[in-house]
């Protein structure tokens, strides 16, 4: 279900303790900001409130416990374990790349350019995509 925003700054709130600060401003960018943006655009497609939150177990009782915050630029996983927290699997993008002259992950962008330039030629073709790969994205057709 789609939650409200002031569940949502609560659920903000609650990742300040799980993020760095320059973590929490990068989902910060993403979900608030990004998705305004793109919302002007389209708001029957994207919005801030287009975020969902799910909690897994109980971290009063329960040794293992986690949450995810999920959506259309950002899905990202805690699971919590004692005092050890995973990250993982994670998806952080964005578009548009910045926001009022800020990169929201201009670090990684840049970092992923290098990585793509240190290939020789024949990483390249075999790194770089194009054309009809029959590829679907979505959740696709639901049974009735």
């Amino acid at each position: 279900m789609v939650i409200c925003m002031t569940q949502l700054n609560l659920f903000y709130n609650a990742m300040d303790a799980f993020l760095s600060a320059d973590g929490l401003h990068k989902v910060n960018l993403i979900t608030k900001d990004v998705e305004s943006i793109l919302s002007q655009r389209n708001s029957e497609m994207w919005s801030p409130n287009f975020y969902h939150v799910a909690m897994f177990g109980d971290p009063a009782k329960d040794a293992v416990w986690g949450y995810q915050i999920d959506g259309h630029h950002l899905a990202v996983n805690f699971v919590v374990c004692g005092d050890k927290v995973s990250i993982v699997p994670a998806f952080i993008g964005s578009e548009p790349a910045s926001v009022n002259g800020t990169p929201v992950l201009g670090h990684e962008r840049n970092d992923g350019f290098q990585l793509l330039n240190s290939l020789n030629a024949t990483q390249r073709a075999k790194a770089i995509q194009q054309g009809d790969r029959g590829l679907q994205l979505g959740a696709g057709q639901k049974n009735r």
